[in-house]
């Protein structure tokens, strides 16, 4: 599964990087003719400037996770994170053209590339969204064992057809006769028939559930197909996280911890994770100083008291800081000094709160 989302990830930036580039070069023929754009990219060395608004441009798309199919949850989610990341790249190559006027594209042509980018953009994820939604395509995928993690990861994959994955069925040796506990899934058999069950199915890839494991775990038949090198085997647990993006909490164990991937990060790439980080919320700090600003002066001509709402947080490794938010509810909402969680409809909200709150302002 590793190589074949590396395979896709770089695919797409390889169009990625067409589109990007293949944009700026209309919008440069649109302002300055055919002619106009040859002579601005040979004679002028204005490739170099090319070059780079598509560098920041591929890293603000990186930055949004534009670049993982499994996280992003819906083709309107994907559509605002595209306008989020261009729209973020120009405004850090606009900080550079303040400073290095040379690389300068030209404003005309950044209004330009900026819309075309964002419909070719758009045009080439939503394509691959309904590629990889059709029936016809996707990975087939057999659950073996039964419970609640492989209920919710039948669901969660069902929900994200777009991912590429098709669930063809389960196998336990609880069920038999065709019943199912998983209504959503199609019962096959019973796991110590797994072998007959992935050649009538045409199984890429097998996601392992079984909760008790002790003298129920198909050992040998899962051994004969990982050694015959035809379908890939996976923990549920990991898979799970894969497609969600989230960790099930229920059936994690500790070997599962102890045995992950992860890897011990280095004091360069803490460096770079860590400036990139301050130089993305500083470039953000400066774009919603406008927001910050009206947020401030509604809250405070409606209900008065203090603008920000401050609560303590444990970070990492224990440490405890503050948060600042902008203040969404009445100044007495916590009148006896205890936290209360909030509700729907919570009568507590403000209405400038309400408005904040949707739009996520309140958090910024």
């Amino acid at each position: 599964m590793g190589t074949k989302l590396k395979s896709r990830t770089l695919s797409l930036i390889l169009a990625d990087i067409l589109i990007i580039y293949g944009g700026i070069l209309l919008a440069l023929t649109l302002r300055l003719t055919y002619s106009g754009a040859v002579a601005y990219l040979v004679e002028d060395e204005g490739r170099v400037n090319v070059a780079l608004a598509t560098i920041i441009c591929l890293i603000a798309l990186y930055f949004y996770g534009l670049y993982d199919y499994i996280v992003l949850n819906s083709r309107s989610e994907m559509k605002l994170l595209l306008i989020q990341a261009i729209g973020s790249a120009w405004v850090v190559l606009a900080i550079v053209y303040y400073f290095l006027p040379s690389l300068e594209v030209g404003r005309g042509t950044a209004l330009y590339s900026i819309g075309i980018t964002l419909v070719g953009l758009i045009a080439l994820r939503s394509s691959i969204h309904y590629v990889l939604g059709h029936p016809e395509f996707g990975e087939k995928i057999l659950l073996v064992g039964e419970g609640k993690v492989v209920e919710d990861l039948a669901r969660a994959v069902d929900l994200r057809r777009d991912a590429g994955y098709r669930i063809v069925g389960y196998t336990s040796n609880s069920a038999t006769n065709g019943h199912s506990d998983m209504p959503m899934v199609r019962n096959l058999g019973a796991d110590d028939d797994l072998e007959n069950i992935v050649d009538a199915n045409g199984v890429n890839r097998i996601i392992v559930g079984t909760r008790d494991r002790r003298g129920n775990f198909p050992v040998e038949p899962l051994l004969r197909l990982r050694l015959a090198g035809n379908v890939n085997i996976e923990d549920c647990s990991n898979f799970f996280e894969r497609v969600t993006g989230q960790v099930h909490l229920e059936s994690l164990r500790p070997s599962w911890l102890i045995f992950s991937e992860h890897t011990r990060d280095t004091t360069l790439s803490v460096i770079i994770r860590d400036s990139a980080h301050w130089l993305a919320a500083l470039v953000g700090l400066i774009i919603s100083l406008p927001v910050m600003a009206v947020t401030a002066i509604l809250i405070k001509l409606e209900s008065g008291g203090p603008v920000f709402y401050k609560q303590q947080r444990v970070g990492k490794n224990g440490s405890v800081f503050t948060l600042y938010k902008f203040r969404s509810m009445q100044v007495d909402a916590e009148a006896d000094g205890k936290p209360v969680w909030a509700r729907t409809s919570d009568g507590r909200v403000t209405f400038v709160g309400r408005i904040i709150r949707k739009i996520r302002v309140d958090e910024i």
